[in-house]
């Protein structure tokens, strides 16, 4: 059958100021990324063109963005960490160093707010976080309205104050993870053999069904095989060459022996087409042999802490990939972690022509919720073999809040489509946060 993708653009965080400054070694740089500054203080003269462009000041893993036109009567603005500060309540757990920043000039408040906007480490929290400045006047920490960005990596807040203490905290007495509604009602059963539905941002299980129970994944394997690639650092933007050696039944691509393409078009294809010769001509061309790839796998699967988790095939041909909704839905916790793979697994059409033949590709996304659906799907992989029946791993967002849902041996294809949704749908009816 043919196939057909289209390369999704990757998301980045949008620069909101049209220059960045910071102090290096006490000399000052115009840099047209941020970048990381590392001396104790960081400081800058506002001279009028960077008052009236905006800058970023950074320190540590804190950015302070001063958005343009918001300081036309300041002078100097610095952030800096300080060790002597106000004790923080037993309730709130520090998340970061307190740093103190300061605007000097004639303004009292700024009717444009700075943004602050702190880089967490990896780790998951159990717990709201949020930027927390002190109030001389009431002797106290206090909360800024503060959001959490997808994977817990930065917390961010709009402020207008010129000058104050700051730490990003964790209120240990608002979990952060979600709650049923009081309205809450049971989703019942499900027809598939083992479903599992968990928060994303913590784990937590919000439903589960035979979730412990083995099975072959089939072609959800694919996202351990591109998973384990991105790991290597692969480049998407080398030529690839077809061989006829990596032929494979089931779903393929329609490419011939010595058809040249980039690695890029192979990774669509093998995620979002499913195609099982994209998944052999990725790892070829790689420069890996069959069974160090799938030792790969194995060892990455061991190292991730899945016990019941083993690979057979880059493909999920093979009947010897398995694993369980609750393992497969953890599996996708990190492997989602991924920006650029995450994307790729949601896009919903893809195209590419070869680059020695000029042959037009094109095929959509195998999981059609992505086109009938108005879940905000935003990664997704299918799989369906005899033995494995049909099989759907996806993650769902709503309101800054995501879920992964995982559904193994449904009976049929529409079954696990339709399961997949009313359990998103239940879960975010009947949760919250």
């Amino acid at each position: 059958m043919a196939l057909k993708l289209r390369m999704g653009m990757i998301r980045m965080d949008p620069v909101s100021y049209k220059k960045v400054y910071t102090i290096l070694s006490g000399v000052f740089l115009m840099l047209p990324f941020v970048v990381q500054a590392q001396q104790p203080v960081t400081k800058i003269i506002l001279d009028e063109a960077t008052k009236a462009s905006g800058y970023t000041l950074i320190r540590g893993r804190l950015d302070v963005g001063i958005q343009p036109t918001s300081l036309t009567s300041a002078t100097k603005a610095w952030v800096r960490r300080v060790k002597n500060y106000p004790e923080l309540p037993e309730t709130l757990k520090a998340l970061s160093p307190v740093y103190s920043f300061t605007i000097q000039g004639e303004t009292n408040w700024l009717e444009i707010p700075l943004q602050f906007r702190y880089h967490l480490k990896g780790k998951k929290y159990k717990y709201g976080r949020a930027l927390y400045y002190y109030d001389s006047t009431s002797s106290a920490w206090q909360k800024l309205d503060s959001s959490v960005q997808r994977f817990d990596r930065t917390v961010s807040a709009d402020w207008g104050a010129l000058h104050a203490q700051i730490i990003v905290a964790a209120d240990t007495t608002d979990p952060f993870g979600p709650s049923k509604t009081k309205q809450f009602s049971d989703f019942g059963d499900v027809s598939a053999a083992s479903a599992i539905v968990i928060d994303e941002a913590i784990g937590d299980v919000l439903y589960s069904s035979h979730a412990d129970n083995e099975r072959s994944i089939a072609s959800m394997t694919k996202l351990m095989t591109a998973y384990v690639l991105f790991e290597q650092e692969i480049d998407l933007t080398a030529v690839a060459t077809y061989d006829d050696s990596y032929d494979q039944i089931g779903g393929t691509l329609s490419v011939f022996d010595g058809e040249t393409m980039l690695m890029e078009d192979l990774m669509y294809a093998m995620v979002v087409g499913s195609a099982n010769n994209a998944a052999y001509a990725l790892v070829g061309n790689a420069d890996y042999s069959l069974d160090e790839f799938i030792a790969l796998m194995n060892t990455t699967a061991t190292d991730l802490g899945l016990e019941d988790t083993t690979f057979a095939d880059p493909s999920g041909l093979a009947v010897g990939n398995i694993s369980t909704a609750k393992e497969y839905a953890k599996l996708m916790r990190v492997v989602l972690q991924n920006e650029t793979l995450a994307e790729i697994s949601a896009t919903p059409y893809y195209e590419f022509i070869t680059i020695n033949y000029g042959n037009y590709h094109d095929f959509y996304n195998t999981n059609s919720l992505l086109r009938t659906s108005t879940l905000d799907i935003t990664a997704s992989k299918t799989g369906y073999i005899d033995e494995a029946l049909y099989c759907l791993a996806m993650r769902v967002e709503q309101d800054d809040h995501a879920v992964i849902v995982v559904v193994m041996g449904a009976p049929t294809s529409s079954d696990r489509f339709n399961e997949s949704a009313r359990l998103a749908n239940w879960v975010f009816e009947n949760y919250e946060w």
